[in-house]
């Protein structure tokens, strides 16, 4: 019955054209040095800059003057070293009067903390919304660990998604989907069956609807735009055919996951321009208040202490016209699960066939 709720409330913005969606990250703060995003050295190399992010009572007010937000999907750096993270996730569940999705993503370093944030929001929460987890894990445990620079990475990854595994049967929730996030980069490329196959032969309470799969991207928000991180295209192409010849869409979620890989096919084999929606039902907020269009395309288009803290106006001024105008054709596009996910929904005939 949710998933019809949610299908009417989709097809409702779709007609309108309503702001649906906004990524967020609530801090640039990491304590990884993963060799695909150097988020990592903005507070090595300029520390007082974390003094400056938006505190909760901004978070309060944005989500407050926010209503027809229906999905927040929260960010970083890691957002769990923020101590009123939890607080900020309530916040956006208690006050924003449409949400559907909650997401939020970890890289599983402090399985306590995000155990009893989870627990602490499922708790709390003030209404029926979906909440999604993800743990990152992009390889077998040398890889992992090699990748994000840490030795026991790969260890403590599993070990909070276990945790949440359990609490998800302990509260007998149908809210709470938790997933493993695993990123293809150069670094990781062909490994992904492997990888599934080590956690299935350690018993990892782990089927492939519980993986997020994202393909890695050089953007200003990673700050990693002279870094050499795209996977080998033959290859990434096979490993998208074998994942989606495995996988068995059943939820409206798996369906669009599904649609999601089968579109990842058209776009690195080159020659298809996704019909992006950032800037129009969905945008990006940073830990500083300034907004985008997406994670992908550094123009800004608004701060929310100069210009306020209504989304609708912001994405109506000057500087988002020209982004529609003209920036959004001349933007190199992307494929990552962020950005792309609402694409899909949000263009929901032009996807049709592959959704069925």
């Amino acid at each position: 019955m949710r998933h019809i709720s949610l299908s009417k409330e989709i097809l409702s913005r779709i007609l309108t054209k309503k702001l649906s969606k906004i990524n967020l990250s609530v801090t640039f703060a990491c304590n990884y040095r993963c060799k695909t995003c150097n988020i990592w050295k903005i507070y090595t190399e300029a520390p007082e800059q974390k003094d400056t992010e938006l505190a909760l009572r901004d978070y309060d007010r944005l989500f407050k003057e926010n209503p027809e937000l229906m999905w927040v999907s929260f960010t970083g750096g890691e957002p769990f070293l923020r101590t009123d993270f939890t607080d900020i996730v309530l916040s956006a569940l208690n006050n924003i009067e449409k949400i559907r999705v909650v997401s939020l993503v970890t890289n599983g370093s402090m399985p306590e903390q995000v155990e009893k944030g989870v627990r602490r929001i499922l708790d709390k929460a003030g209404k029926a919304t979906n909440i999604f987890v993800e743990v990152s894990l992009d390889g077998v445990e040398a890889v992992h660990n090699e990748l994000r620079g840490i030795h026991d990475a790969y260890k403590k990854a599993l070990d909070t998604y276990l945790k949440l595994k359990d609490l998800k049967e302990e509260s007998e929730s149908s809210l709470l989907d938790v997933n493993l996030e695993y990123t293809i980069s150069k670094f990781n490329i062909g490994l992904l069956k492997k990888t599934i196959d080590t956690l299935r032969e350690a018993n990892v309470p782990f089927d492939l609807n519980d993986l997020v799969v994202t393909f890695a991207h050089n953007s200003f928000y990673y700050r990693n735009l002279q870094n050499d991180i795209t996977p080998q295209t033959d290859t990434l192409i096979g490993e998208i055919s074998w994942l989606l010849d495995q996988y068995r869409s059943g939820s409206l979620f798996d369906q669009v996951t599904r649609t999601y890989l089968k579109s990842a096919l058209k776009y690195f084999n080159g020659g298809w321009r996704p019909p992006c929606v950032a800037g129009v039902h969905s945008c990006f907020l940073d830990p500083y208040g300034n907004i985008y269009p997406c994670i992908m395309l550094s123009h800004k288009i608004g701060n929310l202490n100069k210009d306020g803290f209504d989304l609708r106006k912001i994405l109506r001024n000057p500087n988002s016209r020209f982004f529609k105008k003209s920036l959004r054709d001349s933007c190199p596009t992307c494929w990552t699960s962020c950005e792309a996910y609402q694409t899909i929904i949000f263009n929901f005939p032009y996807f049709l066939k592959d959704l069925i």
